[in-house]
């Protein structure tokens, strides 16, 4: 699970330093560079948004506008497209606003070979941002004991055969990975 606070940035990404964020000229509010992000990542096909930032959240788990700017002011969004679990992390400008004005406009720029007729280039540049498991977890095919190349009846027969070895333990944990990494697997078949 992502959270929105603290920031969650993926360990393969490498942070921009301080010293060489930009300050950026975008002429939109906070508030509006904020709505259009979550709006475009709709138009894209993507659902479960989160803006993870070091920005305490709103009830609604968007970022709080009238925090104070933090240190740090990265994020990164994370989201599902069709079935796939997506990450797009940015720290180039200053300001959370920015860097989340950034990804808006990025993400509106990717869904332009959509309106003329090209959507596989739009999901080729989605698939070059799919969010790699979290530092520490284990991977959906180690869950289930099953090889990468595994089928969908594999995967669907080996998450049968590892609830039945839980039986009545009551073990909702490992239920719940099973779960989550059934899920996974046969999400990266669809």
């Amino acid at each position: 699970m992502i959270d929105a606070f603290p920031l969650q940035w993926p360990a393969h990404v490498a942070r921009t330093p301080s010293h060489q964020r930009a300050c950026g000229n975008f002429k939109v509010t906070p508030a509006t560079a904020v709505r259009e992000l979550v709006e475009d990542v709709a138009r894209s096909g993507g659902s479960g948004l989160v803006i993870s930032t070091n920005r305490p959240t709103r009830r609604d788990g968007l970022p709080l506008a009238s925090a104070r700017e933090p240190e740090d002011p990265g994020v990164a969004v994370y989201f599902t497209r069709k079935g796939r679990n997506i990450c797009i992390p940015c720290d180039s400008f200053d300001r959370v606003w920015k860097n989340i004005r950034a990804f808006g406009l990025s993400i509106r720029d990717m869904r332009g070979p959509e309106s003329r007729g090209c959507a596989a280039i739009t999901d080729q540049a989605f698939t070059g941002f799919a969010a790699l498991p979290a530092p520490g977890a284990i991977h959906w095919t180690a869950i289930l004991g099953v090889p990468a190349t595994a089928t969908v009846e594999e995967i669907n027969a080996a998450y049968k055969a590892k609830v039945r070895e839980l039986g009545a333990t009551g073990n909702d944990a490992a239920r719940a990975d099973l779960n989550v990494a059934r899920d996974q697997g046969l999400a990266e078949r669809s």
